[in-house]
């Protein structure tokens, strides 16, 4: 399945699309995982985010760049910090990258095994 895009109202109509490299990039600079940071909801994350999936149209983006868009967006447009992360989160679990909470996906637990319960960490060696 291919990945999809999304389109978001920023300062105008932009198009969220995640590449690997800018999620590698996005998790170096928050010192986080996307998960936790999807868990946080902070707007710090939001505006990396939002950078890591805007990057394709613009490499030389940057998230003072990006945090201008999220000010018009809540300015001029009326958004809310929350309905922006709910784009967000939409375009990482249609691009494949979170898994889709309303088919009930539930990612697994790479440190424990299936049949017993137990790390799988913990038979290393």
């Amino acid at each position: 399945m291919a990945a999809k895009v999304l389109k978001i109202r920023l300062d105008v109509d932009r198009i969220l699309f995640f590449r690997t490299q800018d999620i590698v990039d996005a998790e170096r600079r928050m010192g986080k995982t996307i998960r936790q940071a999807t868990m946080d909801l902070g707007v710090t994350e939001l505006v990396t985010l939002l950078w890591a999936g805007l990057r394709h149209q613009n490499d030389k983006l940057t998230t003072d760049m990006v945090s201008r868009y999220v000010d018009t967006a809540r300015q001029a447009e009326g958004a809310s910090v929350f309905e922006l992360w709910d784009v967000v989160a939409k375009a990482l679990m249609d691009s494949g990258i979170l898994p889709r909470v309303d088919q009930g996906e539930v990612p697994a637990d790479p440190t424990q095994d299936p049949d017993h319960g137990t790390s799988h960490l913990s038979r290393i060696g």
